[in-house]
């Protein structure tokens, strides 16, 4: 979709990847990491969110993973509203990473491996 597409270009591009993948997702929607290690067995798994209100799709067709989202209740927005949506939540997004950036107080964030995959500059000045 458009969204998913302005959201890939908005990330950044050292932090993206499976890992990232799977450390956003992956407490959302549990044994997430065991199905894509499976994926190419499989060709495809169905996993709903652990609050029930969202589903993922995957497929694996010759190398290539397919992953869909899907939220049940939602209806897709308006194109031209989609755009103006997606800009507040950005902007939103902006200031929040901004203010956690600058605040001196340590914030980080661990999966639920206990693995830290965000942290913040007081943070990592003290690391």
């Amino acid at each position: 979709t458009g969204a998913t597409k302005q959201l890939i270009k908005a990330s950044d591009p050292q932090d993206c990847g499976w890992d990232k993948f799977h450390d956003e997702l992956g407490a959302q929607f549990p044994g997430l990491r065991e199905k894509f290690a499976r994926l190419p067995t499989l060709q495809g798994f169905v996993l709903h969110s652990q609050d029930g209100t969202c589903r993922m799709t995957a497929r694996w067709h010759d190398g290539i993973t397919r992953v869909s989202l899907h939220d049940p209740g939602h209806q897709d927005p308006d194109p031209a509203a989609e755009h103006i949506y997606f800009g507040a939540m950005q902007t939103e997004i902006d200031t929040l990473r901004a203010t956690s950036e600058s605040t001196p107080f340590l914030v980080w964030r661990q999966n639920a491996q206990g693995k830290i995959s965000w942290a913040n500059n007081s943070y990592l000045e003290l690391a």
